[in-house]
C-alpha cells in the first residue's frame, strides 16, 4: 500500500520555491522579460473559457458535472482546467454570495498584512 508522501508525489507533485510575490517583483523592476515557468504555450480555444477585457479563464459547472446526462463533457473540461490551467472558475455551487462576499473581505484583509505577518502562513515544502 503507498504512502501518503508517495501518492502526493505521484499525483501532484511537490510545491514549487517561489518567492513571494513581492519579492518577485521586485527581481523583475524595470524588465519585460516574463521568467520561464510563468509562460503558457498557446491554449486551444473552447467554449469553456472565459473572455473579460484580455482576461481568460476556464469555468467548470458543477452543477452538470452532477448531472449524469451532462457528466462526461463537463469532466473533461474539469480535467483540461486542472491539467493546462491549474485552476478554474466553478459555477453553480451554491455557496451562498454572502459568504463569498465575506471570503473576498478576507482576502483582501490578509494580503494588506504586513509580509512579515504573512509569512507564518507559507507553504511548507510537500504542502499542497
Amino acid at each position: 500500500m503507498m504512502q501518503n508522501d508517495q501518492v502526493h508525489a505521484l499525483f501532484a507533485g511537490d510545491s514549487l520555491p517561489v518567492p513571494n510575490v513581492q519579492d518577485l517583483s521586485m527581481s523583475l523592476k524595470g524588465s519585460s522579460q516574463i521568467p520561464e515557468r510563468y509562460i503558457r504555450p498557446e491554449v486551444h480555444q473552447n467554449e469553456s473559457i472565459i473572455r473579460r477585457d484580455a482576461i481568460e479563464l476556464p469555468i467548470v459547472d458543477l452543477g452538470r458535472l452532477a448531472d449524469p446526462v451532462f457528466y462526461c463533457e463537463e469532466a473533461a473540461k474539469l480535467d483540461s482546467a486542472c491539467k493546462e490551467w491549474g485552476f478554474f472558475q466553478l459555477v453553480n455551487h451554491g455557496v451562498p454570495e454572502d459568504l463569498i462576499g465575506q471570503l473576498k473581505i478576507d482576502v483582501i484583509e490578509f494580503f494588506n498584512m504586513p509580509l512579515k505577518e504573512k509569512a507564518a502562513y507559507k507553504m511548507q515544502p510537500g504542502d499542497l
